[in-house]
Protein backbone atom coordinates (compact mmCIF):
# COMPACT_ATOMS: atom_id res chain seq x y z
CA UNK A 1 0.00 0.00 0.00
CA UNK A 2 1.57 3.58 -1.31
CA UNK A 3 -0.52 6.68 -0.14
CA UNK A 4 1.04 10.01 -0.91
CA UNK A 5 0.08 13.19 0.79
CA UNK A 6 -0.55 16.38 -1.19
CA UNK A 7 -1.01 19.11 1.21
CA UNK A 8 1.49 18.99 3.48
CA UNK A 9 4.46 21.64 5.03
CA UNK A 10 7.13 19.48 2.65
CA UNK A 11 10.16 21.36 4.39
CA UNK A 12 9.03 21.14 8.03
CA UNK A 13 8.93 17.34 6.83
CA UNK A 14 11.98 16.97 5.57
CA UNK A 15 13.62 18.92 7.92
CA UNK A 16 11.98 16.78 10.66
CA UNK A 17 12.99 14.16 8.53
CA UNK A 18 16.98 14.76 8.35
CA UNK A 19 17.08 16.53 11.71
CA UNK A 20 14.86 15.78 14.29
CA UNK A 21 15.12 12.50 13.11
CA UNK A 22 18.94 12.10 13.69
CA UNK A 23 18.96 13.82 16.91
CA UNK A 24 15.99 11.55 18.69
CA UNK A 25 17.65 8.63 16.96
CA UNK A 26 21.04 9.49 18.47
CA UNK A 27 19.17 10.39 21.73
CA UNK A 28 17.51 6.78 21.74
CA UNK A 29 20.62 5.05 20.76
CA UNK A 30 22.72 6.10 23.18
CA UNK A 31 20.31 5.37 25.95
CA UNK A 32 19.56 1.63 25.52
CA UNK A 33 22.28 -0.77 25.72
CA UNK A 34 22.78 -3.88 23.34
CA UNK A 35 21.50 -1.43 20.16
CA UNK A 36 24.09 -1.10 17.55
CA UNK A 37 24.06 2.68 16.03
CA UNK A 38 25.56 3.37 12.78
CA UNK A 39 25.69 6.57 11.03
CA UNK A 40 27.08 8.49 8.45
CA UNK A 41 28.20 11.55 6.37
CA UNK A 42 28.56 11.66 2.74
CA UNK A 43 29.40 14.79 1.25
CA UNK A 44 29.80 14.84 -3.22
CA UNK A 45 30.42 17.52 -6.04
CA UNK A 46 29.58 17.24 -9.70
CA UNK A 47 29.92 18.93 -12.96
CA UNK A 48 27.62 18.49 -15.60
CA UNK A 49 28.04 19.95 -19.23
CA UNK A 50 25.66 19.86 -22.19
CA UNK A 51 26.48 20.53 -25.86
CA UNK A 52 25.40 24.22 -26.08
CA UNK A 53 24.19 24.87 -22.55
CA UNK A 54 26.52 26.29 -19.72
CA UNK A 55 28.00 23.80 -17.32
CA UNK A 56 26.53 23.38 -14.13
CA UNK A 57 27.98 22.24 -10.82
CA UNK A 58 26.55 21.30 -7.69
CA UNK A 59 27.41 19.93 -4.00
CA UNK A 60 25.77 17.61 -1.91
CA UNK A 61 25.84 16.64 1.68
CA UNK A 62 23.87 13.34 2.52
CA UNK A 63 23.59 12.45 6.81
CA UNK A 64 22.68 8.88 7.55
CA UNK A 65 21.52 7.37 11.32
CA UNK A 66 20.54 3.61 11.37
CA UNK A 67 19.59 1.87 14.96
CA UNK A 68 19.09 -1.37 15.17
CA UNK A 69 18.30 -3.79 18.57
CA UNK A 70 16.27 -6.90 19.12
CA UNK A 71 14.36 -7.56 15.43
CA UNK A 72 13.90 -3.89 15.23
CA UNK A 73 15.46 -0.73 12.85
CA UNK A 74 15.08 2.79 13.01
CA UNK A 75 16.55 4.90 9.48
CA UNK A 76 16.93 8.48 9.51
CA UNK A 77 18.72 9.61 6.34
CA UNK A 78 18.44 12.68 4.71
CA UNK A 79 20.12 14.60 1.39
CA UNK A 80 20.87 18.32 0.47
CA UNK A 81 22.47 19.97 -2.83
CA UNK A 82 23.46 23.09 -3.60
CA UNK A 83 23.89 24.00 -7.09
CA UNK A 84 25.97 26.47 -8.84
CA UNK A 85 22.86 28.84 -10.03
CA UNK A 86 21.51 28.91 -6.29
CA UNK A 87 19.35 26.43 -6.52
CA UNK A 88 18.71 23.81 -3.60
CA UNK A 89 17.27 20.02 -3.02
CA UNK A 90 16.58 18.48 -0.42
CA UNK A 91 15.01 15.20 1.13
CA UNK A 92 14.10 13.31 4.34
CA UNK A 93 13.66 9.82 4.89
CA UNK A 94 12.26 7.85 8.38
CA UNK A 95 11.53 4.58 8.27
CA UNK A 96 10.74 1.75 10.57
CA UNK A 97 10.85 -2.00 10.63
CA UNK A 98 10.01 -4.40 13.48
CA UNK A 99 10.13 -8.20 13.55
CA UNK A 100 8.25 -10.93 15.66
CA UNK A 101 9.22 -13.76 17.30
CA UNK A 102 9.06 -16.95 15.17
CA UNK A 103 5.87 -18.82 15.68
CA UNK A 104 4.64 -22.04 13.23
CA UNK A 105 8.08 -21.28 11.04
CA UNK A 106 6.75 -17.95 10.18
CA UNK A 107 7.80 -14.45 11.54
CA UNK A 108 5.95 -11.49 10.68
CA UNK A 109 7.31 -8.01 9.63
CA UNK A 110 5.66 -4.63 9.96
CA UNK A 111 7.61 -1.56 8.45
CA UNK A 112 6.62 1.79 7.02
CA UNK A 113 8.53 5.08 5.56
CA UNK A 114 8.04 8.65 5.86
CA UNK A 115 9.67 10.56 3.16
CA UNK A 116 9.44 14.21 1.42
CA UNK A 117 11.73 16.54 -1.07
CA UNK A 118 11.52 19.53 -2.12
CA UNK A 119 13.09 21.57 -5.24
CA UNK A 120 14.30 25.47 -4.60
CA UNK A 121 11.20 25.92 -2.35
CA UNK A 122 8.67 25.43 -5.12
CA UNK A 123 8.38 21.85 -6.34
CA UNK A 124 7.50 19.28 -3.75
CA UNK A 125 6.42 15.46 -2.99
CA UNK A 126 5.56 13.69 -0.12
CA UNK A 127 5.09 9.95 0.33
CA UNK A 128 3.84 7.23 2.93
CA UNK A 129 4.13 3.72 3.02
CA UNK A 130 3.50 1.02 5.38
CA UNK A 131 3.91 -3.14 4.68
CA UNK A 132 3.40 -6.06 6.59
CA UNK A 133 5.20 -9.30 5.80
CA UNK A 134 5.77 -12.67 6.62
CA UNK A 135 9.12 -14.45 6.69
CA UNK A 136 9.61 -18.75 6.64
CA UNK A 137 11.96 -19.52 9.19
CA UNK A 138 14.13 -22.30 9.48
CA UNK A 139 17.63 -23.95 9.86
CA UNK A 140 18.92 -22.41 7.06
CA UNK A 141 16.49 -19.28 6.77
CA UNK A 142 14.98 -16.63 8.59
CA UNK A 143 17.09 -16.75 11.92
Amino acid sequence: MTLVLRRVAVGRLVRACSLGGTAALLAAGARSAGAQLTATLDAGAASVAYDEFLRSTAFTLTPSLRVERDGAAVLARGAYSRFEGGSESMQGLLGASVLSRAVLGLRGELAGAVGGSRYNGQRSSTSLIAVARAHRVGRSTGG
